[in-house]
């Protein structure tokens, strides 16, 4: 029976073996998060001397980088929680706290003194919880981490069912949730623990089931044009008029299950050459909206809209690998002392 976990036991083992490091998942994060960042280039250029319509249209597809992250997350914590050591629900919320709160806090503090934000108690608890609300208060972006950790404390509360019954406990409760959505009317709480965005992290925690289970085609790769390809016509269509999920979400696990068959036949050189631009995606996508702001108040006036975004973007990806470097993995090793530890930390959003 496909439900009989134990009969899966030995497949965990083996494909944890032949997949230690997920290079295309490391990149893949880094694309993410640099097409929020393009988004986000686009509509600060627009802010301070207008944009063209047509190019805020064609950079507004870089939302989908939030998009990938959920996907992403769902099938991480999947593929790391269910395999030949699996975790406690208690360890993995420790590991999930250490890994986006105490980041968070730095960064948030550091906005705070740049911007010189002033709050009072109630907000200032809410942002440094990332509670629905505050969560983008100082960091804009710190919306997404709300869903993040929504999805967290749901996984925990099923991982003693195990891999798939977790899963599928998963989906019949998000799918219930967002049944539910309108009735959340203009309650903020309600409003994200029904959000249909949910399921996007229930699609990635799918292609971690199947991947683990052996149930992932090898040949899945056409999927990586294919999602490419739907994007585009939705995007002729106007990307604005459908529903998030199918707009977003599908592509994004359409793109993350050809990623990941990519990665069971071997990666290419140039994507493990590349990858370790996805270690400082969480970096980048917390401090890219400071980085791009200081750039553009240093760059002089310029006609071509799109080569000013896409440089300052390129540019602030790079700048993002020094907070990285000396912020962010000392945190990491400081609060996971043992390599392994912090190897896996580091694997992980």
């Amino acid at each position: 029976m496909w439900l009989d976990v134990a009969k899966w036991r030995g497949k965990f083992e083996s494909i944890a073996e032949r997949m230690q490091i997920l290079y295309s998942i490391q990149f893949l994060r880094f694309v993410a998060a640099f097409l929020v960042v393009l988004d986000h280039s686009e509509y600060l250029y627009g802010v301070s001397r207008g944009s063209n319509p047509t190019l805020t249209y064609l950079f507004g597809l870089g939302a989908i980088g939030v998009h990938i992250f959920f996907v992403i997350s769902g099938f991480i914590m999947v593929y790391t929680s269910f395999g030949p050591r699996p975790l406690t629900p208690t360890t993995f919320l420790a590991r999930r706290f250490l890994r986006i709160y105490p980041i968070y806090w730095v960064y948030a503090a550091l906005y705070v003194v740049a911007y010189q934000k002033s709050f009072s108690l109630v907000p200032m608890l809410g942002a440094a919880a990332l509670a629905p609300g505050y969560s983008s208060s100082i960091i804009g972006q710190g919306w997404t981490l709300t869903y993040e950790v929504f999805f967290y404390l749901c996984f925990a509360a099923s991982m003693t069912l195990g891999m798939i019954w977790s899963v599928v406990a998963l989906t019949v409760a998000f799918v219930a949730l967002t049944m539910a959505h309108p009735l959340a009317g203009s309650n903020v709480a309600l409003g994200v623990i029904t959000n249909p965005i949910l399921m996007e992290f229930v699609l990635g925690a799918w292609i971690g089931v199947a991947l683990l289970t052996e149930r992932l085609p090898t040949r899945s790769t056409w999927l990586l044009p294919l999602s490419l390809l739907l994007i585009l016509v939705e995007a002729a269509v106007g990307y604005k008029r459908l529903p998030s999920l199918l707009m977003w979400g599908i592509p994004s696990a359409m793109l993350l299950a050809g990623i990941v068959a990519v990665e069971i036949q071997g990666v290419p050189r140039w994507i493990k050459r590349v990858s370790f631009l996805g270690d400082s995606s969480y970096s980048l996508y917390l401090l890219h909206a400071a980085f791009l702001s200081g750039l553009f108040s240093l760059q002089d006036s310029g006609s071509n809209e799109a080569l000013i975004c896409i440089t300052l973007a390129l540019l602030t990806a790079g700048l993002s690998i020094l907070p990285y470097y000396f912020v962010e993995r000392p945190l990491l090793k400081l609060l996971t002392p043992r390599s392994r530890l912090l190897r896996q930390h580091l694997d992980e959003l």
